[in-house]
């Protein structure tokens, strides 16, 4: 059913707490070294975390550690799980600023500090509580997420330009399957860390890995949805927003982005017993329908 919400295991406010603690200590940190600065106020080293915080409240920026902990919920020690909050938050907030960098074209220079800031403290976060005798083997898969990472925007341009020019229905899908699937490779590192750290076998890890990597996918198509009117306005291109401008008729959108949904099913495990979750947390439209409607009008205004 079309925007179905289910009671959550674990509540994105409650994760978003646990970054504020961190926030917290960093200030505590920093009112502690009053007395060793020759100045009489020390920069709030602490506000950025806080104000990525407050951007997490609004739902202006992923927070993918919620998704994974409602998976791994069902098959872990709630003890274990709480272990690796600091982990997967630390590295959710720095790739999270990551992407502010590269989607900003011009910095202001507090900007650029506060940006850094963020960066340094949630990477230290991560890393330092990661367990010894993982670290290394995270490590090199850090390493190679994050290699893969910086290849998004030159997948996505060339891409979106075969997307654009496409000729059939069929090679259009195809090619926003293959957007979306790279797209959500940002998740993978944050399905990986959990499976390697609480030693799961490769089968299942391999289905949690999968299935988180297409609620990402799926996550992301309704986040386009939502965001094309931002999208419009920053000159972001989507496959969402080139359908939206390119067609009148609201029932063949829906059909294309329901087919291109279905491209990211969940494992039937998933589905038995945390796909509820995974739904919820996608925000997909109540209506769906009604949702393009009302984002053609807006592209078609703001087009004028």
């Amino acid at each position: 059913m079309e925007g179905e919400q289910t009671e959550l295991p674990i509540e994105p406010g409650t994760v978003r707490e646990r970054y504020r603690d961190f926030a917290a200590e960093i200030e505590r940190r920093e009112t502690s070294l009053q007395s060793d600065v020759p100045i009489e106020e020390p920069y709030g080293v602490s506000e950025p975390l806080y104000r990525l915080s407050e951007r997490w409240d609004q739902s202006e920026k992923s927070l993918r550690t919620t998704s994974v902990l409602n998976v791994y919920h069902h098959s872990s020690d709630p003890a274990d799980l709480q272990a690796l909050e600091p982990v997967l938050l630390g590295l959710d907030a720095t790739i999270n600023v990551l992407d502010d960098i590269i989607d900003t074209r011009q910095l202001e220079p507090d900007e650029k500090l506060d940006l850094t800031i963020t960066t340094a403290f949630s990477n230290a976060y991560a890393l330092g509580n990661i367990p010894p005798r993982h670290l290394s083997d995270v490590l090199q898969r850090y390493y190679e997420y994050l290699v893969k990472l910086f290849q998004i925007p030159r997948v996505e341009e060339r891409l979106l330009e075969q997307f654009t020019h496409a000729e059939t229905r069929r090679e259009r899908l195809k090619t926003a399957e293959e957007i979306y699937a790279y797209r959500s490779m940002d998740m993978t590192i944050f399905a990986q860390i959990p499976a390697q750290i609480l030693d799961l076998e490769a089968e299942n890890a391999d289905r949690l890995i999968s299935d988180l990597k297409s609620y990402r996918a799926r996550r992301l198509l309704f986040k386009d949805l939502a965001d094309t009117k931002r999208d419009l306005r920053d000159h972001d291109e989507t496959p969402v927003l080139a359908l939206l401008q390119n067609s009148a008729d609201p029932h063949r959108i829906r059909e294309f982005l329901l087919e291109l949904v279905g491209s990211f099913p969940y494992s039937a495990t998933g589905r038995d017993h945390y796909a509820d979750s995974l739904r919820t947390l996608e925000r997909r439209p109540a209506d769906l329908t009604a949702t393009i409607e009302r984002r053609i009008r807006e592209v078609k205004t703001d087009a004028i």
